[in-house]
Parts: C-alpha cells; structure tokens; sequence
C-alpha cells in the first residue's frame, strides 16, 4: 500500500508542521512524492525530507498547459 499525506492543510496548520508531525510519527522518507506543483509543499518537504524526489502531477501539468491555449485549439 503507498502512504498518503492529504491534501487537505487546516489553516492554523502549516505544510511545514504537517510534515514533521509524520516524521515523528516514525513516517520513512517518501520514494516519491507526487504534487500539484504547490511551491509551499515542495519547499516544506525539501527541508524534513531533502532525499525525496519530487514529480509533478500529469493532469494538473496537462490542464495548465490545456488552459494556456486559446479556447479554440482545446480539446
């Protein structure tokens, strides 16, 4: 089974904090962790977990780059 972190972060709480709170949790060093391309996420993980490797998600890449052509040339 691959491990989650959700994506949903209360407000009075940090990426950062989310983070260190599954380290302690005795939570291994993520293989990969793949992302929304959320600065603040890539920047949090970097610092607790700086061995991991990061991936863009494909649909979100997809739709930004869908969402950059005029609407005429979207599929």
């Amino acid at each position: 089974k691959i491990p989650q972190i959700p994506h949903i972060i209360f407000p009075n709480q940090s990426r950062r904090e989310v983070l260190l709170k599954l380290k302690r949790r005795g939570m291994n060093v993520p293989q990969l962790s793949i992302g929304n391309g959320h600065m603040g996420f890539w920047s949090a993980l970097d610092k607790i977990y700086p061995q991991a490797l990061h991936q863009r998600c494909w649909v979100h890449k997809t739709a930004n780059i869908l969402n950059s052509l005029p609407k005429t040339s979207q599929l």
